[in-house]
């Protein structure tokens, strides 16, 4: 229905508008995990466009991998989670 379209669309300009006042305000954009068509994706394009240092840790994600892969973002490079409980 046309009402529920327009419920949609408030809904997603809402999202980006809150999206992009993230970006605004971060001093820096880590990606823990995404895929390449995500919305945090679309932070980080926004987030290019501000001129924010982009890191992603470094797994097999396509969005992180993309980022990584393409120089967008610096990579982070975790070790094994077993050396956080001895």
């Amino acid at each position: 229905s046309l009402r529920r379209r327009q419920r949609q669309m408030c809904i997603r300009d809402k999202l980006i508008a809150r999206t992009r006042l993230q970006m605004a305000i971060a001093d820096k954009v880590i990606v823990v995990a995404c895929e390449k068509k995500s919305g945090t994706m679309h932070a980080v394009d926004w987030a290019v466009k501000l001129g924010k240092p982009i890191f992603a840790i470094d797994n097999d994600r396509s969005g992180n991998r993309h980022l990584i892969d393409n120089g967008i973002a610096t990579p982070i490079r975790l070790q094994s989670t077993n050396k956080l409980y001895d």
